[in-house]
């Protein structure tokens, strides 16, 4: 056991039943924010969900309750995905519609296949773009994404109408290509 380990014991008595609750409850939306940023490989979201839970168990002690359990979990996953996401985009760059995306859309059926088109296309997103539609399709509210974004509701409104544009865009250059 390392010094800080045993500090933090001293401290938090009850850290790992609080930390062991934490994960419990919220292991859904780590796996959510993980699969999202992770490129849907199992391996990196595997690798992602063990970071952030090591995040969580650093941050634990230091959490105020100033904001919800479920906002602050999520900031954590979300920040400790972009900072993966960042490292590993600067070494892979994305084509707006690639032949991976192309051959992935021609295997599934109309439905799933528009559905997968679309996650495809978010993924591909500028990060603030991407991260903001994210957090509208995991639920969050305005004011809940207001928070984590570091900005107020009608900034949220308006970063998702642009989303949302650019999505339209890039579905129309999809269909362009599938035409082609």
């Amino acid at each position: 056991m390392t010094r800080i380990s045993t500090h933090l014991r001293r401290q938090h008595p009850n850290l790992e039943q609080e930390f062991e609750s934490l994960i419990a409850e919220h292991t859904p939306l780590i796996y959510r924010v993980c699969y999202t940023y992770g490129s849907h490989d199992p391996a990196v979201v595997a690798d992602l969900y063990q970071e952030t839970c090591l995040a969580l168990w650093e941050q634990l002690p230091h959490f105020r309750h100033d904001s919800h359990t479920r906002t602050w979990v999520y900031r954590i996953a979300f920040n400790t995905a972009c900072a993966y996401y960042r490292s590993w985009s600067s070494r892979h760059p994305v084509d707006l519609v690639s032949p991976e995306l192309l051959q992935a859309v021609e295997v599934a059926d109309e439905e799933t296949n528009r559905r997968e088109v679309l996650y495809r296309l978010i993924d591909q997103l500028p990060d603030s773009d991407r991260i903001t539609v994210q957090l509208q399709l995991d639920g969050n509210s305005y004011e809940e994404m207001a928070e984590l974004l570091g900005t107020t509701p009608d900034g949220v409104r308006g970063r998702l109408r642009r989303a949302k544009e650019k999505l339209k865009a890039m579905y129309r250059d999809y269909q362009h290509h599938e035409e082609s």
